[in-house]
């Protein structure tokens, strides 16, 4: 009896069909993988870039708070600052002591935006990107106009894919 070491007569057309099969299987399967790992690293890196987004905006929100004597809505003046009831914007102004704004931050459409004295609004970036959020974010202020609450989500496209930051809100409190 003949052994397959032994055999002589070369590969027939059945084992090479076989082998092509198992072949394309283990080409495939090895695919797969790489394509997982590669989208969960895109995934993973996409995640921290939106940590930081979020950590650059929020320390900058708590920057303006601290200076700040009161915080309105845009459509507000220092003059109506006592309201007793809260009221949740898009965009917020930060004044100082005397009256005076010195800042503001907003959202418009997915995008935040950004403004210093001369209240001239500018999309707020990072490097040279701009930060997106959801359009749904918002910013909500309590009676007195002294506490700022954010409910913000900042998202990151690359390519063709979305990625947004986990929903976060936070309450930023002026000096007075």
């Amino acid at each position: 009896m003949r052994t397959v070491f032994r055999d002589r007569r070369g590969m027939t057309l059945i084992e090479a069909l076989v082998a092509g099969v198992i072949g394309v299987i283990v080409a495939g399967v090895i695919g797969v993988i790489y394509l997982m790992y590669d989208t969960q690293f895109r995934e993973s890196n996409s995640g921290f870039a939106l940590q930081m987004r979020y950590g650059n905006v929020s320390a900058q929100i708590a920057s303006y708070a601290r200076g700040a004597h009161k915080i309105l809505d845009a459509a507000e003046t220092f003059a109506d600052s006592c309201r007793s009831s809260a009221v949740t914007c898009s965009k917020v102004i930060f004044y100082a002591a005397a009256g005076a704004p010195f800042a503001g931050i907003g959202t418009s459409n997915d995008t935040l935006f950004e403004c210093e004295a001369n209240l001239v609004w500018k999309p707020y970036t990072i490097g040279a990107d701009p930060v997106l959020v959801d359009p749904a974010s918002s910013f909500t202020l309590n009676g007195c106009r002294n506490e700022l609450t954010i409910d913000l989500r900042v998202k990151r496209t690359e390519g063709d894919t979305v990625f947004y930051s986990d929903p976060i809100r936070e309450v930023f409190r002026c000096r007075n």
